[in-house]
C-alpha cells in the first residue's frame, strides 16, 4: 500500500469515496504471483486481453486511453460501491452524495477515492448495503455468462465451479427459471452452493454424474453449461461438452485447460463470457462515455450492472457472507487469508 494525491475528477467521470471493495480472488492472486517473480515484466489478467494498449483511431479522432498504473505499480481491483463526491462535466444524471457501484481494472481500484468513468458506475438501489453493492463486477459476470448460454426458461445449465461467480451465475440461472445442476470437487462448497439455494450439486468426478445428468435431461443431456473454474486440466471443458446435449453450448468464464477431445466437442458449440456486457475493453465505451443505443446493444456493460444491482436489492440472488471483510489497512493479511485451505470466496476491504 501506498499514498498518493487524490485523482482529478475530468469530464465525463465521478469521483467516489470508496466503503467498500471486493477482491477478484483469482485474478489479483494470480498477478500477485506472477508479480512475484524475478522476470516478471509484463502482468496480463488469465484469460482476458491485457487493457493497456495501443490507441484505437477512429475516424479524425484517438479513442481515450484508460489511466496507467504509476511507473513500477499495478494497480488492483476491479468492484467497488461507495459514494459521490465530485461530478465532472457531461455527467448530468449522478449527483454528489449519491451512492455507486464502480466496475472496470482501469478505474475501481482498491482505494479511499476512485476517477471512475460513469459507464463503469451504476447508481445503487435504495436500501442495498454497499458492501452488497460492492460485488457489482462479479454479479456482472455471473449474469453475461448466463445470457451467453443463450438457455430460456425450462432448459438446463450444468455449472463447473462452484466458487464466488459460479454460485451467483447458478442463483441466477434458477431464478430465471432453468434446470441447474452444480458441479464443485470442494465438499465444502457444495455444502455452501446448497445453502445459496442450488439443489443439484455434485462431484464431478462422482461415478453417478453422467446418469444423474441424463435422468435430469430427459436422456438427452444439459442445453448448456457454464465453466466458472481456474483449472490447468482440459478434463473439466471435455466433460462438459460431454455432458451437453448435441447443439448445445458451453461458455467459458474462468482459466483452463483446451486440449479437446474431438468425439466429446462433435456437434456442439464454444463462446466465451468476455467480462460483463457489451462495451468491456472498448475505450470509446468505457472511457469516451459512448453509450451503444439500446435498439442495437441491450445489455451493455452498464446495463449488466444495473440489473445485477437490482436483483440484490430485490433478494432474488444472495452474496451474504460470500466475503470475509478487513480493513483496508490490513490488506496484506487480506491476501494472506485468501491463500489459507480453509479460504473464503473471496475478501472485501471497507474503508
Amino acid at each position: 500500500m501506498i499514498e498518493i494525491d487524490p485523482p482529478e475528477c475530468g469530464p465525463g467521470k465521478l469521483l467516489v469515496r470508496t466503503i467498500a471493495s471486493t477482491v477478484s480472488a483469482g485474478t489479483e492472486m494470480s498477478v500477485l504471483r506472477r508479480s512475484a517473480m524475478p522476470d516478471a515484466r509484463d502482468v496480463e489478467y488469465p484469460g482476458e486481453p491485457p487493457y493497456v494498449r495501443p490507441p484505437i483511431r477512429h475516424w479524425m479522432h484517438a479513442a481515450p486511453e484508460p489511466t496507467p498504473s504509476l511507473p513500477g505499480r499495478l494497480s488492483l481491483g476491479y468492484s467497488l460501491a461507495g459514494r459521490v463526491i465530485e461530478v465532472g462535466s457531461d455527467v448530468p444524471d449522478i449527483a454528489v452524495g449519491d451512492l455507486v457501484a464502480c466496475a472496470g481494472s482501469q478505474d475501481a481500484h482498491h482505494a479511499e477515492v476512485a476517477a471512475v468513468s460513469r459507464s463503469l458506475a451504476a447508481p445503487i438501489p435504495e436500501g442495498l448495503d454497499p458492501f452488497a453493492a460492492a460485488f457489482v463486477t462479479p454479479g456482472g459476470v455471473a449474469v453475461e455468462a448466463v445470457r451467453r448460454t443463450d438457455c430460456r426458461f425450462g432448459e438446463s445449465v450444468l455449472v463447473f465451479g462452484l466458487g464466488l461467480v459460479g454460485i451467483i451465475a447458478a442463483q441466477i440461472a434458477q431464478i430465471a427459471g432453468m434446470t441447474v445442476i452444480g458441479f464443485e470437487p470442494s465438499p465444502d462448497r457444495r455444502q455452501s452452493a446448497r445453502m445459496f439455494g442450488i439443489r443439484d450439486v455434485l462431484d464431478p468426478s462422482a461415478p453417478e454424474a453422467r446418469d444423474f445428468v441424463m435422468e435430469r435431461t430427459g436422456g438427452f443431456g444439459a442445453d448448456a453449461a457454464m465453466l466458472t473454474l481456474v483449472s490447468e486440466s482440459s478434463r473439466p471443458i471435455n466433460q462438459a461438452f460431454e455432458l451437453t446435449r448435441r447443439g448445445g453450448r458451453v461458455v467459458g468464464v474462468g482459466v483452463f485447460g483446451m486440449t479437446l477431445e474431438r468425439g466429446a466437442v462433435f456437434d456442439r458449440s464454444y463462446v466465451h463470457a468476455i467480462a460483463f456486457g457489451a462495451g468491456r475493453y472498448d475505450p470509446w465505451y468505457e472511457e469516451g462515455n459512448v453509450d451503444y443505443p439500446i435498439q442495437h446493444a441491450r445489455w451493455t456493460e452498464n446495463r449488466t450492472m444495473a440489473y445485477f444491482l437490482r436483483l440484490l436489492s430485490q433478494g432474488e440472488v444472495s452474496v451474504t457472507g460470500m466475503a470475509e471483510p478487513f480493513p483496508v489497512e490490513q490488506a496484506p493479511a487480506a491476501y494472506a487469508r485468501l491463500s489459507a485451505p480453509d479460504r473464503p470466496f473471496t475478501v472485501q476491504f471497507a474503508y
